[in-house]
């Protein structure tokens, strides 16, 4: 009994050692420029790139002084801009194009990023560059504009787009990032410039489908609050 009390004394102590400071959480959010891709077009039909935003509950480990893991739960939208228009011949013989939709797509994710990040430390100051991947879900997809025939469904303002057995709504990509932070007392504050170049489409399982992909170019800032001390770890 007082040998396996004194091995979990032992392992409790030397579980403090490695982890105290070397944890982070924190929160951040910015703009995400979503650059939209599509492998096919309908005539008169365009898509554009437009701006979204993000707001993620980050967490670091610090394998090393210069060598870190980081996950954590995102939120962002994927927009784009949509314009879809109609030629035809009036009774005066005149062509005439006609806008019949209008508006900008958001779809709504939650992602769950992993990345390695190297870190230079410059003394109070540290860059840092990093790679690695996400996986995520989309659960929500709302049209903001007007439209005369989207789905037999005419709106003009805001409309939820209900998912269809067409809908891909699993989402993953790599990442590319690099960014820098400033060391306080409880932490740090950073900022971070992130490349998402997405693997999967919007669509699935439908004959002659508009494939969609997404690759976002991301601004975000935020602070990382040190958890169990060792504030100056990095």
């Amino acid at each position: 009994m007082r040998r396996t009390l004194t091995s979990i004394i032992l392992l409790m102590l030397v579980s403090s050692a490695l982890f105290a400071g070397r944890f982070r959480i924190g929160i951040d959010g910015g703009l995400s420029y979503s650059m939209i891709s599509n492998v096919t077009r309908f005539d008169e039909t365009t898509e554009g790139d437009h701006i979204g935003m993000e707001l993620t509950v980050p967490v670091e480990y610090s394998i090393l002084d210069w060598l870190s893991v980081n996950s954590g739960v995102r939120y962002i939208m994927k927009a784009s801009s949509y314009l879809k228009t109609y030629t035809y011949v009036n009774s005066l013989g005149s062509t005439v194009t006609a806008t019949v939709d209008k508006y900008v797509k958001m779809h709504h994710f939650i992602e769950f990023p992993l990345t390695l990040r190297y870190h230079i430390d410059m003394d109070r100051l540290k860059l840092f560059i990093g790679g690695g991947g996400y996986v995520g879900v989309r659960f929500l997809e709302v049209h903001s504009g007007y439209s005369y025939q989207t789905d037999g469904k005419y709106f003009n303002g805001a409309s939820i787009i209900e998912f269809n057995a067409g809908d891909n709504l699993f989402d993953a990509g790599i990442i590319a990032e690099v960014g820098g932070s400033m060391e306080f007392g409880a932490g740090r504050a950073y900022t971070t410039v992130r490349y998402q170049y997405g693997l999967t489409s919007l669509a699935t399982n439908q004959i002659n489908a508009v494939h969609t992909y997404f690759d976002n170019l991301s601004l975000t800032a935020g602070f990382m609050f040190n958890i169990g001390g060792g504030g100056n770890e990095n």
